[in-house]
This record gives structure tokens, C-alpha cells and sequence, in this order.
């Protein structure tokens, strides 16, 4: 798979323990489509899979 969908390209990073590009991935999936519920859950348990759920619901902020 050449170019896989950002879905497809963060469970390949989650699965392979890259967070960081895990966590950039679905934020940046989450800022076009910030009402999408699959997104949000996702969201959810990967910050809750590494003990921050305590920021899953804090809004996300654009990076300069």
C-alpha cells in the first residue's frame, strides 16, 4: 500500500509503538473533523492506553 488512508497509517504506527506519529496522525484526522465519533473514541483510547485520559476531551490546540 503506497499511500494508505491517515487510518490505516496510525493503527500501523500504534501497533509498531510509534506514539508520537500515532498521536499526530489522529490529531490531525481530529482538527478536519472534529464532530466525527469514531475519531473522538479513538482519540480517547490511545490517551487512555498510555494513562492520559485525563487530557482526552481537552480541545487540541494548532502548533506554529
Amino acid at each position: 500500500m503506497a499511500n494508505p488512508d491517515p487510518m490505516a497509517k496510525a493503527i500501523a504506527y500504534a501497533k509498531n509503538g510509534i506514539w508520537y506519529d500515532t498521536l499526530t496522525t489522529l490529531a490531525q484526522m481530529r482538527r478536519k473533523a472534529p464532530d466525527d465519533p469514531s475519531l473522538k473514541a479513538e482519540w480517547t483510547q490511545l490517551l487512555q492506553s498510555q494513562k492520559l485520559e485525563s487530557i482526552a476531551d481537552k480541545p487540541l490546540v494548532q502548533s506554529f
